[in-house]
């Protein structure tokens, strides 16, 4: 009975010392738990931070590129201007050199235009002069006449010289004119190449910002996604904390379920029965004889012990697994387990039995002692049943 007793209380103290360990992980697991969350919160802290300097760095980096911009556009308005202020500078050189050259040409023409009018004119004079000579070698009629239309002819050449020498001067101007627009003209041209090259290096400048932005937004992709991989792993973390805090919990389960469907039935019968009796008898008689009669019964313990033990164990295990393509992992469980223990231990003890008789007869007295000892027969029978069920 005592050692039952002890062997309860040390599984009670060992119930105890289990329950107490499984809190105690509990605890830590919830101190982990927390302590990972905090890391995550931290993380996140810290990824928002990043993207908050990112798009700070962005928008300094824009804010410089409009800035670029607009000084590339102040120099090209500057350029213009030069260009405009050079291009007025040349027209105006040109078109004193055209007036040089004309004032020049026109000079020599006044000069070669009088040149041969002197020389006409010596002409005529000669001519004068010789008609002069024929009038006084010819006076008649007929040879004035003559000398009146030769003068007129003459005076119908000069006039026609006249005629041409000015055609001459009207197609050296228009020519003259023509190489002006054709001059104004080739600078217009330059002037159209020039700003489509300006044109052409703005387009370039701007496809190389657009370019430096694309790759400041796929720089910014990548570390979104960067982020996204950070937090898919930080669930997968927690995924795998929970899964073993639910194993955890399972094995609680399973320990505490044997501990809370145990029942145990222990009966204990004892009997005891002692009875002592003692019985001395004296009685004194003269008798002539004297006789010594000494009876001795012995009577050995026989011990029965009988044990009979049975255990039926029977255990059910079903485990159904269920994967999908979207990462989705299903898995059921089912354990179901039967002990049943059945102890049953019969116990008989009997006893000693011991009778002593003695009778000592002398001549003068005769003496009787008789002493009876009996001790009963204790028996004991302990049943013990154990069912421990949990699924």
């Amino acid at each position: 009975m005592i050692s039952v007793l002890q062997q309860q209380q040390q599984l009670l103290l060992l119930q105890q010392q289990l329950l107490l360990l499984l809190l105690l992980l509990l605890l830590l697991l919830l101190l982990l738990l927390l302590l990972l969350l905090l890391l995550l919160l931290l993380l996140l802290l810290l990824l928002l931070l990043l993207l908050l300097l990112l798009l700070l760095l962005l928008l300094l980096l824009l804010l410089l590129l409009l800035l670029l911009l607009l000084l590339l556009l102040l120099l090209l308005l500057l350029l213009l201007l030069l260009l405009l202020l050079l291009l007025l500078l040349l027209l105006r050189l040109l078109l004193l050199l055209l007036l040089l050259v004309l004032l020049r040409r026109r000079r020599l023409l006044r000069l070669q235009l009088l040149l041969l009018l002197l020389l006409l004119l010596l002409r005529l004079l000669r001519l004068l002069l010789r008609l002069r000579r024929l009038r006084l070698l010819l006076r008649r009629r007929r040879l004035r006449r003559l000398l009146r239309l030769l003068r007129l002819l003459l005076l119908l050449l000069l006039l026609l010289l006249l005629l041409l020498l000015l055609l001459l001067l009207l197609l050296l101007l228009l020519l003259l004119l023509l190489l002006l627009l054709l001059l104004l003209l080739l600078l217009l041209l330059l002037l159209l190449l020039l700003l489509l090259l300006l044109l052409l290096l703005l387009l370039l400048l701007l496809l190389l910002q657009l370019l430096l932005l694309l790759q400041l937004l796929l720089l910014l992709l990548l570390l979104l996604q960067l982020l996204l991989l950070l937090l898919h792993l930080l669930l997968l973390l927690l995924h795998l904390l929970l899964l073993l805090l639910l194993l955890l919990l399972l094995l609680l389960h399973l320990l505490l379920l044997p501990l809370l469907l145990t029942y145990t039935s222990t009966s204990t019968i004892t009997t005891s029965t002692t009875t002592t009796s003692t019985t001395t008898t004296t009685s004194t008689s003269t008798t002539t004889s004297t006789t010594t009669t000494t009876s001795t019964t012995t009577t050995t313990t026989t011990t029965t012990a009988t044990t009979t033990t049975t255990t039926t164990s029977t255990t059910t295990t079903t485990t159904t697994t269920t994967t999908t393509t979207t990462t989705t992992t299903t898995t059921t469980t089912t354990t179901s387990s039967t002990t049943t223990s059945t102890s049953t231990t019969t116990s008989t003890t009997t006893t000693t039995s011991t009778s002593t008789t003695t009778t000592s007869t002398t001549n003068s007295s005769t003496s009787t002692t008789t002493t009876s000892t009996t001790t009963s027969t204790s028996t004991t029978t302990t049943s013990t049943t154990t069912i421990n069920i949990f699924t």
